[in-house]
């Protein structure tokens, strides 16, 4: 038997440009800490460590089952998107994206939502 302690993980979501405008891509980026802070790669987790980003539930195309990469300069786990908004998204005026970490064999999930301008 073996004892798995599992880290508690958090989720910051940034959007690059921080407003956007219709037809024009977005980068959304998930990046996923996991308290003791070291690399989620750290822990040989079996399991893969995954990113999915969507918006009002429904998974962003091409956004499903992101990989975290795991760069080298310490504790951050990065995951990125492109989204487009679209012309309803410019009528609203906005657009709340969700990036949900899936957690893995020590590491349990996390997520953050945030609200993205967006202008005709």
């Amino acid at each position: 038997h073996k004892l798995v302690t599992w880290d508690i993980t958090s989720t910051l979501e940034t959007f690059n440009p921080t407003a956007a405008t219709v037809g024009k891509p977005v980068t959304v980026t998930a990046d996923v800490r996991d308290e003791p802070l070291d690399n989620l790669s750290a822990a040989a987790s079996v399991a893969p460590d995954q990113v999915t980003f969507s918006i009002g539930g429904v998974n962003i195309a091409g956004c499903t089952a992101v990989a975290v990469t795991d760069p080298s300069k310490g504790p951050d786990n990065i995951a990125t998107c492109t989204y487009t908004p679209s012309a309803a998204d410019g009528t609203a005026g906005s657009v709340t994206i969700k990036a949900a970490y899936s957690g893995d064999d020590y590491a349990l999930p996390s997520s953050d939502t945030e609200t993205l301008a967006v202008s005709p």
